[in-house]
């Protein structure tokens, strides 16, 4: 009797040190042969792996329902994300017409401004070059009737440059607003 027993230990603790702990149907009936009495610790040892097994088929069935509920999801959240650009992009480029005449007024403008500037500097020159003419009017022996001329010239190229500059700062706020009118509709 104590040969078996120690025979059953020995093929215990030889398949628990193969890493077989789990024993097989020869291993129970060795120990059963043994102690009867252990029976119901076995019965209980395989109701645990039943339940254990059920357990694990269990989760591995919601895992795998869990898992396609999350590639539905997935899909889903990638067909919103679609829909959101293509909303975005038309939200973005309602404004493109808009944005595009702006920019042809502010090229106009620009030109205007440019014209009124050329305007302006030639005015100036002239009128300086008059200037300089009335300072060399006694060398130059220019009669009244000249003098009113040059004069009335130069009055009336005052006058003219005033008004350009006038037209000119007048351009200039309009680039500056259509610059602003630009900017606010940057999204």
């Amino acid at each position: 009797m104590k040969l078996i027993k120690y025979a059953v230990i020995a093929i215990c603790v030889c398949s628990l040190l193969q890493g077989c702990g789990r024993g097989g149907p020869e291993i129970d009936k060795l120990i059963i042969a043994h102690d009867p009495s252990f029976q119901d610790t076995l019965d209980k040892r395989n109701d645990s792996r039943k339940e254990i097994e059920l357990s694990r088929a269990e989760f591995m069935k919601k895992e795998d329902i869990l898992k396609k509920e999350i590639d539905v999801l997935e899909k889903r959240r990638d067909q919103l994300e679609r829909e959101y650009t293509q909303k975005t992009e038309k939200a973005k480029h309602r404004l493109d017409p808009d944005k595009r005449q702006l920019e042809r007024e502010l090229k106009e403008l620009e030109e205007e401004r440019k014209i009124k500037i050329r305007e302006i500097q030639d005015a100036g020159k002239d009128i300086r070059e008059i200037n300089s003419l009335m300072k060399k009017k006694d060398v130059l022996a220019l009669t009244p009737e000249e003098i009113n001329t040059w004069d009335s010239r130069a009055s009336v190229l005052v006058k003219n440059k005033e008004k350009v500059s006038a037209e000119e700062n007048s351009l200039k706020k309009e680039i500056e607003m259509t610059k602003l009118k630009m900017k606010v509709l940057e999204i």
